[in-house]
């Protein structure tokens, strides 16, 4: 059984990469091997079932290769967590976007294999993301709402630009654009805030989620969420506290 459950990986893996367009780079390869190896109940169609071992697993390769700065994918989720329950966003769907802002790190990695080099087109690699979740099977939605984030569209109405994209797209949207904002220089940390409020007269953001992330982030127990640095500290405390 374990063997059989590697080698239908092996396959769908490949067939992926073949009808995306786009290649998986080897130590994704690899894990996900390990995972369909430690978990043979995983059917050819299912390879990315909703479990947060491989969630986090496929988002972790990523970063340990550093094609992703680490902790990217994993303060994304705490920015969507926070913000969803400042607006409040039902369990089901906080898991929902966690689980999309996890997955973001997979069209970066295949987009790295395909190109030799890091792309930093989010809404490219999102695109590929989506197309790459949808071939796997079982996560439409997430795929749909990371398709979404990336189209930054809205349409105007009395000379006024409406937002018009989905709320759980439009949260997903904003925490990982305070994410790579808050990592650079001058933009560091909370100045981010003010990049991202700027961009409200281009009808980018919804400005009540705006003001949801301004509170989530300035709340005590979610301090670790405000820049790279912060988190890194915040994780090694809990890997600390596991050991």
């Amino acid at each position: 059984g374990y063997l059989y459950g590697g080698a239908t990986a092996s396959k769908v893996i490949t067939d992926m990469g073949k009808n995306t367009g786009v290649g998986m780079s080897y130590f994704i390869v690899i894990f996900l091997l390990t995972v369909i190896i430690r978990h043979p109940y995983v059917r050819s169609t299912k390879i990315l079932q909703n479990n947060i071992e491989t969630i986090h697993g496929l988002s972790d390769a990523p970063e340990l290769g550093g094609i992703v700065p680490p902790g990217t994918a994993g303060r994304t989720a705490g920015l969507c967590r926070a913000i969803a329950k400042q607006i409040g966003v039902s369990e089901y769907s906080i898991n929902i976007l966690e689980s999309c802002a996890y997955f973001t790190n997979i069209g970066k990695a295949a987009l790295y294999e395909t190109h030799g080099q890091i792309i930093t087109n989010t809404a490219l690699a999102s695109q590929v993301t989506a197309r790459m979740l949808r071939k796997a099977g079982g996560y439409d939605y997430e795929a749909h709402l990371i398709e979404m984030q990336s189209i930054k569209k809205f349409s105007v109405a009395y000379g006024q630009p409406v937002v018009n994209d989905e709320v759980l797209a439009d949260i997903l949207r904003i925490a990982i654009d305070y994410e790579e904002t808050s990592r650079a220089i001058p933009t560091y940390g909370l100045e981010a805030l003010d990049v991202l409020f700027k961009k409200l007269e281009d009808g980018v953001y919804q400005y009540r989620i705006l003001i949801a992330l301004r509170v989530a982030v300035t709340e005590s127990h979610n301090k670790h969420l405000i820049d790279p640095v912060s988190y890194s500290y915040h994780v090694t405390e809990q890997l600390e506290v596991l050991a």
